[in-house]
């Protein structure tokens, strides 16, 4: 079963309603393909993500040689993590409609864990600690996979879920392996011998360079994924008929409602009307 679990990771509960809010143009993608796309760690728009807070930051630079792996660890580390977020909450939030998008898909933790079933890489699930980036510190020995479910305290709305896949293919790949190898050749023979730790740093170097993917599709069923599918409070009411109809062409059986802002709209006072004045 491609779905891991891991005791690093804060995992939810498997009735834990999960959401994701996308545009329309995502949503169709996700029909044609029947896929999820997990985005490469460090291309996300927040640079801190899967690096040392600035206070660990602090005691990994006073760690000397063993300081300067970590922080070599965590950096190759973030080339070759792939994260697929969702929005962790029993309810919807006006923010996240604002954020990124006018369609949102309802599952659960576990219908998510299901849908996966049949996908090729191994997938982990962890909830996201929000951190206070200038003085929070971690555990010592602190994994860099663990440091991929952490974010500055700013972004605590997102109550953010994340699947993660930790793909180090290209680190193999011939291409790789022959640079490195012949790096080890030329230090062999080289007259100044470089240390270990020198070393590392020249393989470290060869990895930061490798052809590594900006993301990974992952089959899912859509079927075993889809709870529900809700229509924006920006989109009209007749989009929702719209969506219905999209899911069969695709031969996903899902129901498709309103947001529940789509009655901050005033609908109920429309139809009481405007009071007469006396």
């Amino acid at each position: 079963m491609p779905y891991k679990a891991d005791d690093r990771y804060e995992t939810p509960g498997g009735a834990e309603e999960m959401w994701r809010f996308m545009d329309l143009l995502k949503f169709t993608h996700l029909l044609e393909t029947s896929s999820l796309w997990f985005s490469r760690l460090d291309l996300l728009d927040d640079p801190r993500e899967g690096r040392f807070t600035n206070f660990e930051l602090q005691h990994v630079r006073a760690s000397g040689e063993l300081g300067e792996v970590f922080f070599r660890a965590a950096e190759l580390s973030r080339r070759h993590s792939f994260v697929n977020c969702w929005f962790g909450s029993k309810e919807e939030s006006i923010a996240m409609w604002k954020l990124f998008g006018s369609v949102a898909i309802r599952t659960s933790a576990a219908k998510i864990i299901t849908a996966l079933t049949s996908a090729s890489q191994t997938i982990y699930m962890g909830r996201v600690k929000y951190l206070k980036w200038q003085s929070d510190i971690m555990s010592p020995d602190i994994h860099s996979r663990v440091m991929v479910v952490r974010k500055s305290s700013p972004y605590t709305h997102e109550s953010e879920v994340r699947l993660l896949i930790t793909d180090q293919s290209a680190l193999s790949n011939p291409v790789t392996s022959a640079k490195i190898a012949s790096a080890q050749e030329t230090a062999l023979h080289d007259s100044k011998q470089l240390s270990e730790f020198q070393m590392s740093k020249v393989i470290h170097d060869i990895l930061m360079c490798a052809e590594v993917p900006t993301g990974l599709r992952v089959q899912v069923d859509l079927n075993e994924l889809l709870a529900e599918v809700i229509v924006g409070p920006d989109l009209p009411e007749w989009a929702a008929s719209h969506f219905s109809k999209l899911l069969q062409r695709y031969d996903v059986t899902c129901p498709v409602r309103l947001s529940e802002m789509h009655d901050a709209n005033n609908t109920g006072y429309r139809e009481i009307g405007p009071s007469r004045q006396i």
